[in-house]
């Protein structure tokens, strides 16, 4: 799966340049245009830099950041930024349902996907997002940075393994 993985991302990002930018790519003009840059995010975890589960998790998420650090310094010239996101724990509904089963899962400090793509939002809108671009943002740090929020008022801080 995690060859799978890393293949599904190497595959797509030609495509996701192409119809979100309006400069030509590949032979083709874009479909969705962002100001005329593009914005790559790919979702990673902090366990490509400790250790974490096991080694091929640890080396498929490091590949993700690879991946997005590498097509930052290809895809610059067509102004798209290309970038690892690190959510923290997230309650998808394969959480939440592990976390029935499993009392030792704590979905207490957790984000919701909503959060995760509110942080996404707002790196669209930011007027200055190629600064980001080749690196690695905490929706933690994004959710400071710009006030975002979940619905109930809570903001999700980085756990103690992700401030290491």
């Amino acid at each position: 799966m995690e060859k799978q993985t890393i293949q599904a991302f190497a595959v797509f990002a030609p495509f996701a340049v192409k119809i979100t930018t309006a400069t030509p790519f590949f032979g083709g003009r874009g479909a969705l245009s962002l100001g005329g840059e593009g914005l790559m995010v790919n979702i990673s975890y902090y366990g490509s830099r400790h250790y974490m589960n096991n080694v091929v998790y640890g080396v498929r998420q490091g590949a993700i950041d690879k991946l997005s650090a590498d097509m930052a310094h290809e895809l610059a010239p067509f102004n798209v930024c290309s970038l690892s996101l690190y959510p923290g724990v997230v309650r998808t509904e394969g959480m939440v349902a592990a976390a029935s089963f499993d009392p030792s899962i704590d979905l207490s400090g957790s984000e919701s996907p909503l959060f995760v793509g509110r942080c996404v939002a707002a790196l669209c809108w930011e007027k200055d997002r190629s600064a980001y671009n080749g690196t690695t943002l905490y929706t933690a740090d994004l959710g400071r940075l710009y006030g975002i929020e979940e619905e109930n008022g809570f903001r999700p801080e980085r756990s103690e393994g992700e401030r290491r």
